[in-house]
């Protein structure tokens, strides 16, 4: 007789099949296997299923008796692990390194995942923003292996946010102190940045005959002498769109400290009538109202 198990190691909870492979004997056959080495049968069927709970070493026993009495005697060894659950976030960077972050940015936070424990695991990761819980997200992360996590929110508050990325504790995981990264995002409102006195828009003429071409001009001045400000966000606003046609209506500009910028469109009126024009800021955080605009009128 032969004992043989499947498999033969693993963490608990560990579930083993179990067979005794018998040549001869007269039949009937009669099994009896201890399983846990206590001197106990815990299972007369001849190719059992266990489960074991407790990590240890355990050498498993089958006995088989035939019609005539006859037997014989097979063991395998079992060994069972404790399983290890350790999750922790390695790193935590933003879309916005390197450029200024506006007041109603979507901002992407990225960080890295790895599972250092012994098993598969689902881990649920959330973004928290000054506190609050703003994207999660669950994913799969095999043993040993690093995942990417991106999550997005809206930056709906000026000044600097506390960002976090949090891996949650998975089931049975006992280390705790490696499941957070932080950094500061410097979020800034566009209506601070832009000088009062640099919120005029102007035209290169009142009247243009269709199918001509004017040009619009929108001086933007930076407030702070010691700041600069990249990628600011600046459209020209028209009441009737559809009315011109503009190659770039959206730019994106560059500040250096207290410098200003002469943002310039080039357009081509397409529909006789009389229409306003003027610009929008940031994400629409000044809007059109607050750009003193000009009427243009198309002949």
């Amino acid at each position: 007789m032969t004992a043989s198990a499947t498999p033969t190691s693993g963490d608990l909870p560990l579930l083993v099949q179990f067979n005794a492979t018998v040549v001869g004997g007269e039949a009937p056959l009669s099994f009896a296997w201890d399983f846990d080495g206590d001197g106990f049968p815990d299972s007369f069927a001849q190719n059992p299923v266990f489960i074991y709970n407790l990590p240890a070493t355990y050498t498993a026993v089958v006995n088989v008796t035939d019609a005539d009495g006859d037997s014989d005697t097979d063991s395998v060894v079992v060994t069972v692990s404790a399983a290890t659950h350790d999750i922790s976030v390695d790193s935590i960077t933003h879309s916005k390194v390197g450029t200024t972050a506006y007041l109603w940015d979507l901002i992407d936070v990225t960080s890295d995942i790895h599972n250092w424990g012994s098993g598969a695991e689902s881990v649920t990761v959330q973004l928290e923003v000054d506190g609050v819980v703003r994207n999660s997200a669950t994913v799969p992360v095999a043993n040993g292996v690093t995942v990417s996590v991106t999550l997005r929110y809206n930056a709906t508050s000026a000044d600097f946010n506390n960002v976090v990325m949090h891996a949650l504790p998975v089931v049975g995981e006992g280390i705790f102190s490696n499941q957070v990264q932080s950094t500061s995002i410097r979020v800034w409102s566009v209506d601070d940045v832009v000088s009062p006195s640099t919120r005029t828009l102007f035209i290169s003429t009142p009247t243009v005959i269709a199918g001509g071409n004017f040009t619009a001009f929108l001086p933007v001045q930076n407030r702070y002498a010691i700041q600069s400000f990249d990628d600011l966000r600046v459209e020209l606003w028209s009441s009737n769109p559809a009315a011109f046609g503009v190659a770039t209506p959206v730019q994106f500009i560059d500040l250096a400290g207290g410098d200003w910028k002469l943002v310039q469109w080039n357009v081509n009126a397409l529909t006789p009538g009389s229409y306003v024009i003027s610009a929008i800021l940031g994400n629409n955080e000044i809007d059109s109202t607050e750009i003193a605009s000009k009427t243009i009128t198309v002949v």
